[in-house]
């Protein structure tokens, strides 16, 4: 269904939002 959907798109997109930015912090540290 659309919910189920939904769901698993914000399951997905925790991970990549923290992978973000965990090396945007990385990046600043670097520069």
């Amino acid at each position: 269904t659309l919910a189920d959907k939904q769901a698993v798109k914000d399951k997905l997109g925790v991970p990549v939002v923290l992978a973000r930015s965990i090396v945007a912090r990385i990046i600043a540290e670097l520069l």
